[in-house]
Formats: structure tokens, sequence, C-alpha cells
């Protein structure tokens, strides 16, 4: 029974969608992805800076996957991940919403996520970079 539960955890390990912050600064992180017949956003994953998360622990198994994050300045600004094309609601507080339309109108706000590449083997792991964010926008 050991052997087989290791054999799981290992299994595991190998497979899903996990996002690494790879600046100095602190992200937090939200993924979307086509979950039914409908899309489904989640967030928040923290990121400390150098650190990692997985978001997805289950194996990839198609494209469709995106990702948006958020990274603190230190100085009560906010920068937001740039270059997204595809929209999906976020919350200030966690969260997991089903559907992509009307944010604003269900209390939510409209983010605009990034595709990520496919999966490679059922997993992916997906990077952020200082040069993937915006010019700094007060939070407050």
């Amino acid at each position: 029974m050991d052997i087989l539960e290791q054999t799981a955890i290992e299994r595991a390990r190998n497979v899903g969608l996990t996002f690494c912050n790879r600046t100095n600064k602190r992200i937090w992180s939200a993924m979307a992805r086509r979950r039914g017949e409908g899309w489904e956003s989640r967030g928040w994953w923290l990121l400390e800076a150098g650190g990692c998360a997985r978001v997805i622990d289950e194996p990839l198994l198609q494209a469709g996957l995106f990702a948006y994050a958020e990274m603190e300045t230190g100085d009560g600004e906010i920068r937001t991940l740039t270059k997204g094309s595809d929209t999906f609601c976020v919350s200030k507080a966690k969260f997991a919403i089903t559907g992509r339309e009307a944010c604003e109108e269900a209390a939510y706000r409209t983010g605009r996520f990034v595709a990520t590449p496919a999966p490679v083997n059922r997993k992916l792991v997906f990077e952020f970079f200082e040069r993937d964010f915006g010019d700094p926008i007060d939070a407050s």
C-alpha cells in the first residue's frame, strides 16, 4: 500500500500547472480555463519573489490555459500583466468564477489574461518576469 501511495504522489508531482515568480517582488496570480461547457477563472495564488505554486494538480490534457498576475511594487501601487488578450473575471478576494462575461455587472473586475503555451507531457510551468508587467497603477 505504501508503494502505491508513493507512486501516486510521484506521478501527481509531475503533472499540472505551476506558476513561478522570476521577479524580486511579490505577485498574486490567477488562472483561467475551459471547464465543461463554460469557462472558469480562479485566484489568488501568492508567489513570493523567486517562488512557485502549483495551481492545477491534475494532468493537463489540452491547451487553452490562461494566466493573470498583479505585482506589488512595495509603495502602494500594483503592476498588472501586459499583453493579455483574453478577458476573464477576477475579484479582490480569493475567487472561483464561472463565466467570463459581464464581470462588472456581477461585482467583479475584468482582467486581461495571457494564453499559456501548450502543456508538454501533461504539465506546464509558466514563469512571470519583470518585463511582463506594465506601469504601476494606484491600488487604492
